[in-house]
């Protein structure tokens, strides 16, 4: 049961890692102007 729900805590924070990573991702690319 805890092997199981720790799984699915990985599973979920690689996916939250990967919504993290695409947003800065965005956001620096939204904020590249500013940096020339």
């Amino acid at each position: 049961m805890i092997k199981a729900s720790l799984e699915n805590f990985t599973s979920e924070f690689s996916f939250l890692k990967c919504i993290f990573k695409s947003c800065i991702s965005v956001y620096a690319l939204n904020q590249l102007p500013d940096f020339r």
